[in-house]
């Protein structure tokens, strides 16, 4: 027999285990992954990403057997903002509706972990979900941004790499 899964609350918020309240550094940290969402929802790539991130920075994608953390390459790292952008620019083009939502947002300390997922406006019923970990600077800006996803679903990321090997 199936359960039922009505009452289940696949979002519940994040609460620290021993009752201690969000630390000052959690607070900014949870307000710069929402200024991260709102500029990633935004037309302007150069500022979401010069804004979001710090200017020494790495976003590592990970797609399980083939892209691991084990083993950074040049398809799956980043380390500089005008690739990034490029990157950035090409996908928004594919999506060009696209928005990211939250499901749960989970701060600790210097570091928010994101399970989220891209809707697009254009293509209604079409969601891709991932997962974020972040780490943040003191000025509350992204210094490592490891993403789990499925990079071939992701719009735009395949022809982004075909471009990459020519």
């Amino acid at each position: 027999m199936a359960e039922d899964t009505t009452a289940t609350d696949l979002d519940p918020e994040h609460r620290h285990a021993d009752g201690r309240p969000q630390t000052d550094e959690e607070r900014r940290n949870l307000a710069a992954i929402e200024r991260f969402r709102e500029l990633y929802n935004g037309e302007d790539m150069e500022r979401f990403v010069r804004e979001a991130y710090a200017p020494s920075f790495h976003v590592l994608n990970l797609d399980g057997s083939s892209w691991t953390a084990g083993a950074a390459n040049p398809q799956n790292l980043l380390v500089d903002a005008e690739s990034f952008i490029r990157a950035e620019v090409i996908i928004r083009a594919k999506a060009p509706g696209r928005r990211m939502t939250f499901r749960r947002v989970v701060p600790s300390g210097n570091v928010v972990t994101v399970e989220a997922s891209i809707v697009d406006e254009s293509r209604p019923g079409w969601e891709l979900s991932w997962c974020g970990i972040y780490t943040f600077d003191g000025e509350g800006r992204i210094l490592s941004d490891h993403t789990y996803l499925n990079r071939m679903d992701w719009p735009g990321l395949g022809e982004l790499l075909a471009k990459g090997r020519s």
